[in-house]
């Protein structure tokens, strides 16, 4: 629609009761053939950008796996080539590639963060549906790993509550305690792990069919005592937002407010209160 108004007043500009330096303007910045065919190319590649920053940027606050998923969707949306015409692949190509290095530079490249992505996204089926199963088994490994590590300063903790006497006679019961723990834990949590992914997969596939919309809190409230070991985690990895842009929003309305507030008490405005103050008392003063 645009492109027909602006097309239409190029062609009539001297129809329309422009002067001569306006024409000229005019002319140095009508757009050709090709200008246009860019500007729909831009349009068509930054698209599912926009969407995205609609869906990680609103009011609530989005989860990591949501955003682990939105950026795996755009790397994949610009390295598919297949979607260009032949006329336009090259302008389609380099703006794919523009866009593609930013994704790897800000995202993809910095491997511990997108490491870190990839472990909380396990958590949250709309991320875990977007795992490989490569991925999955290192972040569940990653779980165990978590598990031996919490079960390591357990014992620790429990050495020094219970003091020397009996001291290596505690060391001995805490290993036995230990070994008997974590043989109890893996067979539960390989279990609960078989459960989740077929819960997870589950709830992905229906987000997908946009059968329901995304709710993670719901899903863990829903299964918490099937995946009791699981929820413990993942309590601890969803409670990190992906973004802190309703807590940003939230400050800068509180700050507007108190600019408001101050911009109360300029001078000028000071200077009046008080007149009328003093006036006002005068007057009903008995």
């Amino acid at each position: 629609m645009y492109q027909m108004i602006i097309n239409k007043i190029n062609s009539e500009k001297h129809d329309i009761g422009l002067n001569k330096k306006q024409t000229t303007k005019l002319y140095s910045i009508e757009l050709d053939q090709y200008d246009w065919k860019l500007l729909e190319s831009l349009e068509y590649v930054l698209k599912p950008v926009v969407e995205a920053t609609q869906l990680i940027s609103g009011s609530q606050y989005p989860t990591i796996g949501i955003s682990y998923f939105v950026i795996v969707q755009i790397r994949d949306f610009i390295e598919d080539s297949t979607d260009a015409d032949i006329n336009d692949w090259k302008i389609l190509c380099d703006l794919k590639t523009m866009l593609l290095k930013q994704v790897q530079k800000y995202f993809i490249q910095k491997d511990e963060q997108w490491e870190l992505m990839k472990n909380y996204s396990y958590f949250d089926p709309v991320g875990y549906g977007y795992l490989t199963r490569r991925e999955r088994r290192a972040i569940e490994q990653y779980i165990n790993e978590l598990h031996e590590q919490y079960d390591i300063e357990e014992t620790i903790d429990q050495q020094e509550v219970n003091q020397i006497p009996f001291k290596m006679n505690m060391k001995e019961k805490s290993k036995q305690s230990k070994s008997s723990s974590m043989a109890k834990f893996l067979n539960s949590i390989a279990e609960e792990m078989a459960a989740y992914r077929s819960l997870a997969q589950r709830e992905y596939n229906s987000i997908i069919a946009d059968e329901k919309d995304p709710d993670v809190m719901q899903f863990w409230q829903l299964h918490r005592i099937e995946l009791n070991y699981l929820y413990k985690y993942a309590s601890y990895h969803l409670v990190s937002p992906a973004t802190s842009v309703a807590s940003e929003s939230a400050f800068s309305t509180a700050s507007y407010l108190l600019r408001k507030q101050r911009s109360r008490l300029t001078p000028e405005n000071l200077s009046y209160s008080m007149f009328l103050k003093d006036k006002l008392s005068d007057e009903f003063s008995i």
